[in-house]
C-alpha cells in the first residue's frame, strides 16, 4: 500500500506542477520563501474559517494546503510521498503524549 501511495502522490505532484505551468507560474528554490508563505496563507485561512465557525470551509483549505505542498514538491523535485510514508512509520513508534503537556 505504501508504494501505491508514493506513486499516486508523485503523479498528483506532477499534475499540480502541470497545472501551475499551464497558468504561467513557476516554482523553484529561487522562489521557495514565497511558496512557503503561500502555504502558510492557506493554513491561516483554515484557522480563520475555524474562528468564524465556518467548519464546512476547512476541508477546502486543507486541500489548498496539500495542493500547494504538491506544487512545491514538484517544483523542487522533492519526493514528499516517500517522506510522508517514512514519517508515519516514525510516528507509529513514537512515545505517546505526555499527560502534563497541553499540546
Amino acid at each position: 500500500m505504501s508504494e501505491q501511495f508514493i506513486d499516486s502522490f508523485a503523479e498528483l505532484c506532477e499534475e499540480a506542477g502541470d497545472i501551475r505551468d499551464q497558468h504561467g507560474f513557476e516554482t523553484s528554490m529561487d522562489n521557495f520563501p514565497e511558496k512557503i508563505a503561500l502555504i502558510h496563507a492557506e493554513v491561516s485561512e483554515a484557522l480563520e474559517d475555524y474562528r468564524k465557525g465556518r467548519e464546512d470551509h476547512i476541508p477546502e483549505e486543507l486541500a489548498d494546503i496539500v495542493i500547494r505542498v504538491m506544487d512545491l514538491a514538484d517544483g523542487i523535485d522533492a519526493d514528499v510521498g516517500t517522506e510522508i510514508v517514512n514519517k508515519m512509520e516514525q510516528n507509529r513508534d513514537r512515545e505517546g503524549k505526555n499527560p502534563e503537556r497541553k499540546i
